[in-house]
C-alpha cells in the first residue's frame, strides 16, 4: 500500500496507520532501534499521509458553525497565547450557563495576522479522526488524542520539537 492508497477505512487499522506514518522506516526498525531508546524526528510532509482522513470542508464547517463553544479552540503565535476575550464573546442569551462563543470575525482576523488556530481533542468533532484515534489506541494500548493546528502561510505557532517515544 502506498501513502496515496489510504482510504477512510484504512484509518481503522492502527498498525497500518502507524506503519504508514513512520514510513519509510519499518515498524520492526522503529521498535527495535528507536522506541523507548531515543528521540526521533519523522520528516516528510505529514499532511499527505492524512489524505482521506480530514478535508478542508469538514474543518471549515466546524469553524463556521453558528454556535461554536470557545473551549474547543486555542489561538496562539510562537510568542503569545490569545485569551478567549480576544476572539470570542460571552453568550448569556441561551437557556444554559453563559459560555464563550467563537466570534468568527475576530478569530479569522487573528489568523489573518499570523495566529494559529488549534482544535484540541479534534477526534471528538470529526468521526474519521475518532476512528483513527480509536484504532491507534487499540494498537498501542493507551489513550490517543489528535489536535489540529491551522497555521497561516509564513507563520509559525510554536518552536519545532522532537517527537519523543519513551
Amino acid at each position: 500500500m502506498t501513502q496515496n492508497d489510504l482510504s477512510v477505512d484504512a484509518f481503522k487499522d492502527g498498525e497500518a496507520i502507524f506503519a504508514q506514518w513512520v514510513s519509510p522506516m519499518s515498524l520492526g526498525d522503529l521498535f527495535t532501534n528507536i522506541w523507548a531508546k531515543q528521540a526521533h524526528h519523522f520528516t516528510g510532509g505529514p499532511s499527505e499521509k492524512l489524505d482521506g482522513l480530514l478535508d478542508e470542508q469538514a474543518i471549515d464547517a466546524f469553524l463556521g458553525a453558528d454556535v461554536l463553544p470557545a473551549h474547543y479552540l486555542k489561538v496562539v503565535t510562537a510568542e503569545h497565547i490569545f485569551g478567549r476575550h480576544q476572539w470570542a464573546t460571552l453568550d448569556t442569551r441561551r437557556d444554559f450557563d453563559a459560555i464563550h462563543i467563537v466570534d468568527q470575525r475576530r478569530l479569522f482576523a487573528l489568523f489573518g495576522n499570523g495566529a494559529t488556530i488549534i482544535i484540541g481533542a479534534a477526534e471528538g468533532h470529526f468521526q474519521p479522526l475518532k476512528e483513527c484515534c480509536d484504532a491507534l489506541q487499540e494498537f498501542f494500548g493507551f489513550r490517543v488524542q489528535a489536535n489540529i493546528y491551522i497555521t497561516p502561510p509564513n507563520a509559525q505557532a510554536c518552536r519545532r520539537i522532537m517527537m519523543t517515544m519513551m
